[in-house]
């Protein structure tokens, strides 16, 4: 077999997130971004299509592992504790896959990786990593002119050998220069900083850019890399902090404020320039760089009015496209890249560097820009996943899936076995573990798992129906699966709760309007005690800083006199604009619920009620994303041919970028024969999105009504490799291929193939459909816990020795309670627990053991004992008690879990309580991972552990008994402790 050819000696891959080639062109045209310019001389360039949803942290690990989220397994900001209590930023410890730098480190090779999202904790690859936490730097509250840089957070870096060098490289908000500022804001001087924060805001985008800058030139020198990749997030972050105040002038931003902010978009793009210059000069002519963004970013009339407040309400300002950039080595010079969409990049840097890409990556390599003639891509590879070997990853007791753990854990909750988080912790884990799914539920439909998609979005509508958002997309994933009658009644469902809600709100506020005409003087008593009440608090609050922080009082303005009329006016007008908005469905779900019954209408044929609901949409929203491209789809239902030319021309005026809007045009052009215009706008539409089918179908056949038949033949060929059971594309090509080219055996295989598809359908067999539920896609767990040895121990003092029975909730831990309090050790126990059906014979717990998280202060109480601990409860286990080492000892008790998940059901049954939201199935996956995980601990921490399988102590509870007694030095009454086992309460072994 050939070695595969390694085309690169080594990438350098840069993200700039959201960076957009609708300002970079601007400024390479301008000559402001000559670095850039150099780079686009010495390679290709092109849009990079992003996914849904459009969020940094699941797209920048797509881009890291070719993976879409449901694989990887990021699914936001934030994710809840591992312990459910709580909430912390998504960790790298929560991916469930290998990234670039993994696959990398594990074939020998030497990687940097320098501030990725969701990086934190850095891992421990073969090179140099720096996590996302590194460039953070709080301010001081109590002394705010404080610039000294605190201690790095624990696990920012590795190895730790490098932790003082680059400590030492983060930047300060208050070392900013007056010179920097001006650069980014010319007028600084006129801003008022008791007033306005955007100048700190400023500041600390700037220090974190500065920050990253500094780690990555740090890095780039330190080591012979074959791989680095550096993530500076500071384009989407000053986007999102001074996008508004970007040329031309928004309605709502003042002459002022415009005046002062409208250079810092510009200025950063300049800096980053600069930034790439430095990194291009430091890299060497001999590495292959890519650049490349997550998503575009709205930088001109399509600009939202406002920002919908709601969790990722911000990414309203992030565009579909990004960009992507190649140069150097490897890299075919001049080449135009499409159709390329974020999850190609990690195949194809594996490529660059003579690796195969795995099966299992959703992304493809972009052949067509590496090599040369002669390369061809290495043979994939099933999975990188089943490759042995170190890779640079945490380890496994370290991974977690932190949103299964919290549903495990509250089913340990609901069990009684753990105590009861704080409820604003345990909301604010529910809120975090709710928006996840919910991202996850819009990445699977991004990804084609429809039915996926739409059971987490019943879940999430059935439990939050005030959430229009979670409504909505149900709505939508429902439309795509053909399921009219659902979509219907969810539309017109949220279509009628929205009114609802608006027509209260109008009420609310023509009572306010009449109070205004008919009290006039109670309003502006109720508005003159408010201000009083504000300017008090006002100056409480500057006293307490004062006293607090030792400085000299500030002005504060005293409060000016009312001008009761002018006030009235202003009040007046604003409620009077309130009440039009919400009238006219000035809200975004309201519109986007037309547009959905709009469709629905159209693909039923009911036209004229298709076009009542999309004029409701476009009166209310005239730029709402798709209305106008459903507009144009629905006359060209209807032939009315050129109102849907119109309405292309119109979305396509509002983001030309819109490769459905080209691609529906191209297919109105071809109606009205315009060929020439119809091929024109069909290859725009797959040069934006190289993955619509439909799109390369219209190209095929509008090439083959030019004539150009070989050229026509190439698109039907990359629909059916996108699209294999296309019947459209093989009717082309047998007809090409027969009457065009003559080439009657390519014809015969092609009418081959479309009397089957022919066939299949008139079975009622769609060939196209991948079953999402079939077995390969959902591997059962292995539902028994790997080995640990036991381990008997000349105990010494016993009085000091605290022993523990654990394991699973029923997976007979008070059954093995009672075997060693029948053996003649005591009990810590306190009877709150009274038996019940599920444990007849009694639960012999202890109530404080379930607080074992929150307060362990009462663990020395079982010295000399045996005490009831469930077993996810055991890595708290203090290691020292009063300050001496403390001394354990564990029974641990194991069951089939298929067997303790069905008991643990029919128990929640018996008591009416929810349990957690997984299957069982997923429940026992989860299970025997932190299984895996606890007994990682107990070996680390030494601690002797005998196991004892559940069936075996029931079939033959004095075999059990007596290994048992060995492990406790022979201190125990076996014959006792065999008698209290009642093989009668194993219950249905094969349910419970």
């Amino acid at each position: 077999m050939i070695e595969p050819k390694r085309l690169a000696k080594r990438v350098l891959l840069i993200g700039w997130d959201a960076a957009d080639w609708k300002l970079i062109d601007k400024y390479l045209a301008e000559g402001a971004m000559p670095n850039m310019r150099r780079f686009l001389d010495r390679g290709a360039r092109g849009n990079l299509a992003t996914l849904k949803p459009i969020l940094s942290p699941m797209l920048w690990n797509s881009i890291g592992t070719g993976k879409r989220a449901y694989k990887h397994g990021i699914h936001g900001f934030t994710e809840p504790m591992p312990d459910g209590k709580g909430v912390r930023p998504s960790s790298s410890t929560t991916r469930k896959c290998k990234a670039l730098w993994n696959i990398l480190t594990q074939e020998g090779m030497t990687t940097n990786v320098v501030s990725w999202f969701v990086g934190h904790p850095a891992e421990p690859i073969n090179g140099i990593c720096i996590s996302d936490l590194f460039q953070k730097v709080p301010l001081d509250k109590k002394n705010p002119q404080h610039c000294a840089l605190p201690s790095l957070s624990d696990g920012c870096i590795f190895p730790e050998s490098q932790r003082e060098k680059l400590s030492k490289l983060r930047v300060h908000p208050l070392e900013v220069t007056a010179e920097a500022i001006k650069f980014f804001i010319p007028q600084a001087t006129k801003i008022d900083q008791e007033k306005d924060p955007r100048l700190k805001v400023f500041a600390k985008l700037y220090a974190e850019m500065l920050s990253v800058h500094n780690a990555a030139t740090y890095a780039i020198q330190q080591n012979d890399w074959d791989f680095m990749g550096v993530y500076y997030d500071s384009i989407d972050h000053f986007g999102h902090g001074f996008m508004e105040y970007h040329p031309p002038r928004m309605a709502h931003i003042s002459e002022k404020d415009f005046e002062i902010y409208r250079d810092v978009i510009a200025a950063c793009y300049k800096f980053h320039d600069l930034m790439l210059g430095r990194l291009m000069e430091l890299a060497g002519e001999d590495t292959t760089l890519i650049l490349c963004s997550d998503h575009g970013y709205h930088c001109d009339h399509l600009r939202p009015r406002e920002t919908p407040k709601e969790p990722g309400g911000p990414a309203i300002w992030h565009r579909d496209q990004g960009i992507i950039a190649m140069a150097g080595p490897g890299i075919k010079k001049g080449e135009k890249i499409y159709g390329a969409n974020l999850l190609d990049i990690a195949p194809t840097i594996l490529n660059l560097l003579g690796l195969p890409a795995g099966e299992d990556m959703d992304g493809k390599p972009m052949a067509y820009v590496i090599g040369d003639q002669w390369w061809h891509p290495p043979r994939l590879i099933s999975s990188w996943e089943d490759v042995p070997g170190e890779a640079g990853m945490h380890p496994k007791h370290e991974q977690q899936d932190p949103f299964a753990t919290r549903e495990a854990l509250r089913q340990l909750v609901e069990l009684g076995y753990i105590e009861e988080p704080d409820e604003n912790l345990e909301k604010a884990a529910r809120d975090a573990s709710r928006e996840a799914n919910y991202n996850l539920a819009r990445a699977c439909h991004d990804g084609g798992l429809l039915a996926k998609a739409a059971g987490h979005l019943e879940r999430l509508y059935r439990d939050s129906p005030e959430q229009t958002r979670f409504g909505i997309e149900l709505a939508r994933v429902y439309l795509k699966q053909g399921r009219f009658e659902e979509t219907r009644s969810v539309a017109e469902g949220l279509l009628t709760m929205i009114e609802k809600r608006n027509l209260t709100k109008v009420k609310q506020l023509n009572e306010a309007l009449r109070k205004i005409d008919e009290q006039p003087g109670e309003v502006i008593a109720t508005a003159r005690e408010q201000r009083e009440k504000r300017h008090r608090k006002q100056l409480d609050t500057e006293r307490a800083k004062i006293r607090k922080e030792k400085r000299e009082a500030r002005n504060i303005e005293p409060l000016t006199s009312l001008d009761n009329e002018e006030f009235l006016a202003q009040r007046r007008r604003q409620l009077q604009k309130t009440v039009d908005k919400i009238r006219h469905y000035n809200v975004r779900a309201a519109p986007t619920v037309c547009l959905l019954l709009g469709r629905l209408e159209a693909m039923d044929g009911n036209y004229k009620k298709a076009l009542t609901y999309l004029g409701k949409a476009e009166h209310a929203e005239p730029r709402l994303p798709g209305l106008h491209l459903q507009l144009a789809q629905t006359y060209l239902r209807m032939r009315r041919n050129n109102e849907a030319v119109r309405a292309c021309e119109k979305a396509l005026e509002i983001d030309p970028d819109n490769a459905q809007a080209h691609e529906v045009l191209a297919a109105v052009l071809a109606r009205l024969k315009r060929h020439d215009e119809a091929a024109d706008h069909a290859l725009s539409a797959v040069e934006l999105i190289h993955n619509m089918p439909r799109a390369h179908l219209r190209l095929g056949a509008t090439l083959a009504r030019l004539g150009l038949y070989e050229k026509a033949v190439e698109a039907f060929q990359t629909c059916l490799k996108l699209a294999p059971n296309t019947p459209a594309a093989h009717r082309y090509l047998a007809m090409i291929y027969r009457t065009k080219l003559g080439l009657r055996d390519l014809s015969s295989t092609h009418s081959f193939k479309l009397k089957m598809l022919q066939d299949q359908n008139r079975m009622g067999r769609n060939p196209a459909a991948e079953p999402e539920n079939s077995p390969s896609s959902h591997p059962k767990p292995v539902l028994n816990t790997v080995a640990i040895s036991s381990k008997p121990g000349l105990w010494g003092d016993q009085s000091e020795v605290i022993t523990i029975v654990t394991g699973l909730p029923r997976s007979g831990t008070s059954m093995m309670m009672q075997m060693l309090v029948a053996g003649g050790l005591p009990p810590l126990i306190d009877g709150i627990r009274e038996a019940d059906t599920s444990n007849p014979k009694g639960y012999y717990e202890y109530d404080k053991a379930k607080q074992l998280g929150s307060d362990a202060g009462w663990i020395s109480e079982g010295k000399g004992k045996v005490v009831k601990i469930v077993a996810p409860l055991l890595p708290l286990l203090p290691s020292k008690i009063d300050g001496t080492p403390a001394h354990y000892r564990i029974a641990f008790m194991e069951r089939a879990l298929e067997e303790v998940v069905s008991s643990q059901r029919t128990m929640l049954d018996r008591q009416q309580r929810k349990g957690a939201e997984l299957d069982q199935a997923r429940l026992a996956e989860i299970f025997l991972g932190q299984l895996k995980n606890i007994h990682t601990v107990i070996a680390d921490r030494g601690i002797p552990c005998i196991r004892v399988q559940h069936a075996e102590a029931i079939r033959d509870p004095l075999s059990v008994a007596n290994r048992l007694n060995r492990f406790f030095d022979k201190s125990l009454d076996t014959t006792a402790m065999a008698a209290v086992v009642d093989p009668t309460l194993y219950r249905e072994r094969g349910k419970n």
